[in-house]
């Protein structure tokens, strides 16, 4: 008779079916078929891996985001003048149009505006401009602004004479080119 029992503390037979040090079982051995099943299966896997890692190579990484435009900054490289008071209108005129210059080339939204403009006050001016309700100063649009500022500091009586000076002025000159065209 055949001694099939092992000797020792009995690890010997466990030890020939477990996977090495893991004490788990080892699996059946595969058949031919599966044993080529798998071998499909790694080579479909590693032709998608190769194809994808060939795709990502080939194709052009996408544009970065394009950086968002500083128009703060625009407009203060155009070095804005500030406004704080004048007893001339017109230098209150001026003013609005310099900043409304600056404005357009930096290419800012009706809310910027309004904004970087009252940024440029100083003094009395922006006592004025603190003067209206902040609900008031974050609802006001550019062209209320500007016909505020306007009517603040350049009252319309003056815009009215200044007018008609000018059209005084325009008439003056059109008769001095007449006189000369007549006379030549």
């Amino acid at each position: 008779m055949v001694n099939t029992r092992s000797t020792g503390s009995g690890s010997g037979q466990q030890q020939g079916q477990n996977i090495q040090g893991t004490g788990m079982p080892m699996p059946p051995p595969l058949t031919p078929e599966q044993y080529f099943q798998l071998q499909m299966q790694m080579m479909a896997t590693l032709n998608n891996t190769v194809q994808a890692l060939q795709q990502a190579h080939t194709q052009p990484p996408p544009p970065p985001p394009p950086q968002p435009r500083d128009r703060h900054a625009e407009f203060l490289r155009g070095h804005p003048p500030t406004f704080s008071h004048t007893s001339d209108p017109l230098q209150a005129d001026d003013w609005l149009r310099a900043v409304e210059r600056q404005l357009d080339i930096a290419q800012c939204d009706d809310r910027e505006r309004v904004l970087y403009a009252a940024g440029q006050l100083r003094g009395a001016a922006l006592d004025w401009w603190e003067s209206h309700p902040v609900q008031d100063r974050e609802a006001l649009t550019w062209l209320q602004f500007r016909e505020r500022f306007r009517s603040h500091n350049v009252p319309v009586g003056v815009m009215k004479m200044k007018q008609k000076e000018f059209l005084a002025l325009k008439q003056v000159i059109l008769s001095i080119i007449i006189q000369r065209f007549l006379l030549s």
